[in-house]
């Protein structure tokens, strides 16, 4: 119970303050996150989200395994559109890329996000506290991980499927990886990574 508060509390000051170069009422997503190229993810916990059949992992079993790791809340329209595109082309890379969804929503919420987007063999619970340790403020957020357990690119906005296809060829196939390029404009703005923010956030008035 004392562990869930402080790791609410942090998250809501991580979430507070926009990381640099960051506007949360953008109406863009764009992502950030203390993780880059060449860092070794941290250790996590994940447990089954009701509704799949996946079984609870940590850390470890993402050595050997070329990696798609999206941090995403159960409501947040990117998240969900996000997750709309990755559905559509995962089937290509069996085999050769696991796709992971950690949630950081409730049971019951993320289990409305597996019925929607029918994910049930790579969506789970315990995507808080990954959120928290790698200080992400937005979300979706896109983390491609080496087999070596490290992370090998860190995606920040949206980009188009034909982009995102080419990226993810990229990756399985161990080829450098290619520019995302400017940001998609796409409303409503992005979600809070405390998985309880409201999306539509209006943008604030500029002065006069």
């Amino acid at each position: 119970m004392i562990a869930s508060l402080v790791l609410g509390i942090s998250l809501l000051q991580a979430t507070a303050m926009p990381a640099a170069n960051q506007n949360p009422t953008s109406g863009i997503w764009e992502s950030s996150t203390s993780l880059s190229p060449g860092d070794t993810f941290p250790h996590f916990k994940l447990t089954r989200a009701p509704g799949t059949t996946v079984h609870p992992m940590n850390d470890v079993d993402l050595k050997g395994h070329r990696t798609v790791f999206a941090i995403i809340a159960p409501f947040c329209p990117h998240c969900r559109k996000e997750a709309t595109v990755l559905t559509g082309l995962k089937a290509q890379y069996a085999g050769k890329l696991q796709f992971i969804f950690a949630s950081v929503g409730n049971a019951k919420d993320t289990k409305s996000f597996v019925h929607d987007m029918g994910l049930t063999d790579c969506t789970y619970l315990g995507g808080l506290p990954i959120a928290v340790g790698a200080n992400v403020h937005h979300l979706p957020l896109l983390l491609f991980i080496g087999d070596d357990g490290k992370v090998a690119y860190v995606q920040h906005h949206e980009v188009t499927p034909e982009l995102e296809q080419a990226i993810l060829d990229a990756f399985a196939e161990g080829k450098p990886m290619p520019d995302e390029g400017k940001p998609i404009p796409t409303g409503p703005a992005p979600c809070a990574a405390d998985g309880s923010s409201t999306c539509d956030v209006p943008a604030k008035p500029t002065g006069r």
